[in-house]
């Protein structure tokens, strides 16, 4: 009540937090009776919205984080820096380094033509060096891709369609070469009777031992069996499905070795 008495008297000089409390004592005691400064509390109120500071400004917004942009495309005429450094690097012999920019050409380029025959002309390459049917088979694939793509014209399309018909010659595989190649391989001819017969389960592999160096190898049904030379005149032989196969080796004196592979 004191309290009450001892503001009432300085109404008009409150502040905003002494006349709130001010007013609640006021509403307590106007329970009993009329209140003689309600009418004062109201006009000091009043004053105290006339002259309040304005509200303090909203603190800046956070800035936006950039805008980050995917690089645009590149331009078509950029394969082209993908097929010179790729065959000037299998000019090289650097197959590794060719493949890596020939895949790149067909990854960013899928639909130039010749992004696909120098990725064919690349792996094939290796395929040779490496003896290796998975890489023929890819090499096929990718010239496959290279004459649906390519328009009529295109002066590379007799020589791939020539490849493709060399590696479809009587079933057997060939290693498709970019180059044609002056003295062509003797064609297979397996003889059973003087084949080895192996057998080796699905998923795993087995060495078997060639007399002399190797010169060439041909894989009757390559999607069967995969077959690798290793070092030391040996071949690795990796079964791939259940099946048979007929492998040849042809030697550097002029024989050759047969084995009919079992996949089971």
């Amino acid at each position: 009540m004191l309290a009450a008495l001892s503001m009432s008297s300085r109404i008009d000089s409150l502040d905003a937090t002494e006349l709130s409390s001010l007013s609640t004592l006021n509403e307590e005691l106007s329970k009993t009776g009329p209140s003689p400064i309600s009418e004062r509390i109201t006009r000091r109120r009043q004053q105290l919205e006339k002259v309040a500071p304005p509200p303090a400004p909203a603190p800046p917004a956070a800035p936006l984080p950039p805008v980050v942009r995917a690089p645009a495309p590149p331009r078509s005429a950029d394969a082209r820096e993908y097929i010179d450094a790729a065959n000037a690097l299998r000019r090289e012999k650097n197959y590794d380094a060719a493949l890596a920019r020939a895949e790149a050409c067909v990854e960013m380029f899928p639909e130039n033509a010749t992004c696909w025959r120098v990725l064919g002309s690349v792996v094939a390459s290796i395929a040779a060096r490496d003896q290796s049917t998975r890489d023929q088979q890819r090499a096929r694939a990718a010239y496959e891709k290279f004459l649906a793509l390519a328009e009529p014209g295109d002066q590379h399309v007799p020589r791939v369609r020539e490849i493709l018909v060399i590696d479809d010659e009587d079933g057997q595989p060939r290693f498709a070469q970019p180059r044609p190649n002056p003295r062509p391989a003797p064609e297979p001819q397996f003889e059973p009777s003087r084949a080895v017969h192996v057998k080796v389960k699905k998923g795993a592999s087995i060495s078997v031992d060639v007399p002399v160096s190797l010169q060439r190898l041909a894989v009757g049904t390559p999607d069967i069996v995969d077959v690798v030379p290793e070092g030391g005149n040996r071949l690795r032989m990796t079964g791939l499905k259940p099946g048979t196969c007929h492998v040849v080796a042809w030697m550097t004196n002029g024989l050759r070795a047969m084995w009919i592979v079992e996949v089971n």
